[in-house]
């Protein structure tokens, strides 16, 4: 084990400001993560900043059908390990065993993993101050031992830097090459099936397909989406409290937001979720959120986006123009763009 946390995660920040490829994430997580803490398999989700609910992920060896039995335990099951949970609490860590274990929060979550031949997961928020980056889902497989405290104590010493690797992949995309297809809507059973395709929500799922993300889409980030949608109190909540999340481009080649809301409130109804490209007011929340804007840098690109000058935003903000220069030159600098004009290719504006 290394002297020092700092080494192996560093080498992983590099490796992502280079471009690391999302399908090489996983895997060099794992390896890196594994000089700390043995593990068998690893699943690394990036969480929307503003909804919480899971927006892209990495895997090494993670099979898809442990991936979406853990997903639809999360919001209909018993899963006392969910992020938004793991924040309540106020602790970083949580593990679960398989059933043979006998381990105290088990119920369905360790009959998911007994089923699937894992005999222990340990869990990771990842979180800076009030905001969740991310969860680092560690697994070992029947017959090897279950995690310890030592392990536990070991993983959330890497959690800084986890963070700092999760937001620097996301800072990476660049603005996309082409104009956005138009809207697109899938709808999703109350069974959790996809039931209908529209035309444009099959042509957005052939970029994706081709920007490199996997046929199933919606396992996770989609069908997490609608499951919000389905699971949530509000039957009829105001637009713009209606369950979204934000792909981001360094994931799926260009911003794109998934947004559900069920046909008939909650209850298992079906749910419509409207897959687009999130640009201007659905992009800068979480835009803003990944970046470190402030609330005043958020509002002058918001002011930028809408075509204002820079004297005109001072005016509206009742600040000087220089003030507004000073924001712009930081919000440039966060962004690593070079001007408005390239500001704007990523927001989708001006």
């Amino acid at each position: 084990m290394p002297a020092d946390p700092g080494v192996p995660l560093r080498r992983l920040i590099s490796a992502v400001a280079d471009g690391v490829t999302r399908e090489s994430m996983g895997e060099l997580v794992s390896r890196e993560v594994a000089l700390w803490v043995p593990h068998d398999a690893l699943n690394l989700v990036g969480l929307d900043p503003l909804s919480g609910t899971v927006s892209f992920g990495f895997w090494h060896r993670y099979p898809w059908d442990l991936a979406r039995a853990q997903m639809l335990n999360a919001f209909l099951g018993d899963d006392a390990l969910r992020p938004i949970d793991l924040a309540r609490r106020q602790v970083p860590v949580g593990m679960v065993c398989a059933e043979s274990h006998g381990r105290a929060e088990r119920g369905r979550a360790g009959s998911i993993l007994s089923a699937h031949g894992v005999t222990c997961e340990l869990r990771l928020l990842l979180r800076d101050g009030p905001n969740l980056w991310g969860v680092l889902c560690l697994f070992r497989e029947a017959g090897r031992p279950v995690f310890g405290a030592d392990d536990a104590d070991r993983l959330v010493r890497l959690s800084p830097l986890l963070s700092a690797a999760l937001r620097g992949y996301v800072r990476a995309g660049r603005a996309p090459a082409g104009p956005a297809l138009p809207s697109g809507v899938i709808v999703v059973g109350g069974d959790h099936v996809v039931r209908g395709v529209t035309a444009q929500a099959r042509a957005w799922l052939a970029e994706l397909r081709d920007a490199g993300v996997s046929d199933w889409l919606f396992a996770p980030e989609g069908a997490a989406v609608a499951l919000a949608a389905a699971t949530s109190p509000d039957p009829d909540p105001p637009s713009g409290a209606r369950p979204m999340i934000c792909v981001p481009a360094a994931h799926a080649g260009r911003w794109v937001a998934l947004q559900a809301q069920p046909f008939e409130g909650g209850g298992g109804a079906d749910v419509a979720v409207v897959v687009q490209a999130a640009t201007g007011e659905l992009l800068l929340p979480a835009f803003a959120a990944w970046y470190g804007l402030t609330p005043r840098e958020r509002c002058v690109v918001g002011h930028l986006r809408d075509g204002l000058a820079q004297k005109q935003i001072a005016h509206r903000l009742g600040l000087s123009p220089y003030t507004v220069s000073d924001h712009l030159k930081a919000v440039f600098r966060k962004t690593n763009t070079h001007g408005r004009d390239e500001l704007m290719a990523i927001l989708g504006g001006g």
